[in-house]
Parts: structure tokens; sequence; C-alpha cells
């Protein structure tokens, strides 16, 4: 496995043309997955900016423990 933690998650992808996207950062990649993982019933009471916060910190954990 790659320890290269600031590549894409994606490969690159292109239309043909020189219309090159690179997609998500594994960083950003790992943080949707661990929001989209939160079971949330009560929409009106969460924090979403806590929510992100800990998304983060929880994509920065698995990166920092993969690169082991």
């Amino acid at each position: 496995m790659s320890k290269d933690t600031s590549g894409s998650a994606f490969p690159l992808a292109h239309d043909g043309a020189l219309h090159l996207e690179r997609g998500l950062t594994k960083r950003e990649y790992f943080a949707a997955m661990a929001m989209q993982g939160q079971s949330i019933s009560d929409w009106d009471s969460i924090q979403f900016d806590v929510l992100a916060k800990l998304c983060c910190k929880a994509a920065d954990a698995l990166i920092a423990e993969l690169a082991k």
C-alpha cells in the first residue's frame, strides 16, 4: 500500500480532450465517508460544524494510521 497521503482518492479522469479532473483527495473522501456513516435522526439539533470537524479528525487519524 502506498504511504502517499496527498494524492487523489481516485485516478485521473478525462473527457477525451485536455480537461482533467483530479477528484477528491484521500482526506476529503475519508471525511465524507465518516460523515456518511453517522446515523443522525434529528437533523434539526445537529451542529454540522462540530460534525464536520470530527469527521476531518477521523480522516486524519485514518491517514496517519495507514501511513505506519
